[in-house]
């Protein structure tokens, strides 16, 4: 499969519970095991030590996480994918090494794009709609250089 690397806005965090109920959209965060100095990294290193971080959690109950003034942006059951600027490819799940050809991708044009990195996390965000799983790779990244 083609994938196509977007630079894409997120103007809100999204919030995901290991509480949450909600089978249909998910999030997993996984570390990026490749660096710049890697060059012939094998496919797996692409996304490491994934960690399921739950269900979508609905906007109204989102609403209230996010009125909480502690200053923390997770806890032990509440994560969110942050409101930045990312690095974005979709497309179709299929299986694990799709998911890991497309994490490639992402790498390689962000390298092309000369985009700056933040951090080596890698969120995954999964859709279900009908009997179709959709995956999302967000990658986090500053200004080119």
């Amino acid at each position: 499969m083609t994938y196509r690397v977007k630079k894409l806005q997120l103007f809100q965090d999204l919030t995901f519970s290991a509480a949450s109920e909600n089978e249909d959209e998910t999030l997993t965060r996984y570390t990026a095991g490749v660096g710049v100095k890697d060059m012939d990294p094998r496919l797996q290193d692409y996304l490491t030590e994934p960690v399921f971080c739950g269900g979508a959690v609905p906007p109204k109950e989102n609403d209230a996480l996010l009125s909480d003034k502690s200053g923390a942006s997770d806890s032990a059951e509440t994560v969110r994918l942050p409101a930045g600027t990312y690095a974005f490819i979709q497309g179709v799940y299929e299986n694990e090494t799709a998911l890991f050809k497309a994490a490639e991708t992402l790498w390689l044009e962000c390298i092309w794009q000369e985009f700056r990195i933040q951090d080596s996390t890698v969120y995954m965000r999964k859709l279900k709609e009908n009997d179709v799983v959709i995956f999302q790779l967000f990658r986090r990244i500053g200004e080119s250089a």
